[in-house]
């Protein structure tokens, strides 16, 4: 290990398969570790571990985080962990399910309505901000996450076979009478594979033309120098240029909690079909206040 380097950069080093997003949140999480402690977590006995995890004014969510991160480090180094997986599976999991559900059913009620995200996407489109309305178009209608949305468009259909075979990458591909929104890079992908719908909306297809007039470059998330931005700059980005800064989460639970109270399972399963989400993590994820009012 180089003395510039930590612990966690050095097990992030030695694998490959861990996404750059993945890297992004488990050096965040480590940097909190180093601020309550500045201790290496492999000179740490599981049950020290354990109590400084208690102790720690984090998020539930973000100590989860940590802990996968000291398992990880953990793991490599050929260190006990099974205590902290328990801590992990007990006292921890209950307190992210019972912080969980309490947020939940707060923000729940201070979500916007679904005839006013759609009023908001109208009037993007009416205004001409084509990447807005694209980013809120796809949000409102599919819920999907932040990195589904790091796509390139083109009218050339070769790309689409060639963009899968040289790497794995979103794309919006601009046919003469829809679009086929083709997913290779999204966090489920091991499992779903490749996803592809057809968008028959009009005015989305005409955005999406419209925008490459703008910008020719087809990235939707282009920077000036022809670059693709950053994920954590994508989405901040579409935090910010979200209707009223709520986020792909938010919006989400919006959308999908005025489903679930109409009854209208089939567009929830059109959502979870779409998104490469199984119903059941959609609910437990993004409608638990309405899961535990029915317990």
């Amino acid at each position: 290990m180089d003395e510039d380097e930590n612990e966690m950069d050095y097990v992030l080093n030695q694998n490959d398969s861990i996404k750059e997003t993945s890297k992004y949140q488990y050096r965040g999480s480590y940097k909190r570790w180093l601020k309550a402690t500045n201790r290496q977590i492999k000179d740490c006995s599981e049950a020290s571990i354990i109590s400084i995890l208690e102790k720690i004014d984090i998020a539930h969510n973000t100590k989860n985080t940590l802990v996968s991160a000291i398992l990880m480090i953990r793991k490599f180094h050929d260190l006990p962990i099974e205590k902290i997986r328990k801590w992990r599976d007990t006292t921890l999991r209950t307190l992210m399910e019972e912080s969980h559900v309490a947020a939940d059913k707060i923000t729940s009620e201070l979500l916007p309505t679904y005839n006013q995200l759609n009023d908001h996407v109208k009037k993007l489109y009416k205004d001409r901000n084509w990447l807005d309305y694209i980013i809120n178009f796809i949000l409102t209608k599919y819920c999907c996450r932040n990195m589904d949305l790091n796509c390139f468009i083109t009218q050339d259909k070769t790309m689409m076979a060639r963009c899968g075979e040289e790497d794995k990458m979103n794309m919006l591909y601009i046919s003469p009478t829809y679009v086929s929104w083709i997913r290779r890079d999204y966090k489920t992908y091991d499992t779903y594979k490749e996803l592809k719908i057809a968008i028959r909306s009009t005015s989305f297809r005409n955005a999406l033309l419209n925008f490459l007039d703008d910008r020719p470059d087809g990235f939707l998330f282009g920077t000036p120098n022809g670059k693709v931005m950053t994920q954590p700059s994508i989405s901040k980005y579409i935090m910010d240029h979200s209707f009223q800064g709520l986020g792909e989460g938010r919006i989400a639970k919006a959308v999908l909690t005025y489903y679930a109270q109409k009854g209208d399972i089939n567009s929830i399963r059109r959502i979870s079909k779409s998104r490469g989400t199984a119903i059941e993590t959609l609910i437990d994820s993004y409608m638990p206040h309405l899961s535990a009012e029915k317990k």
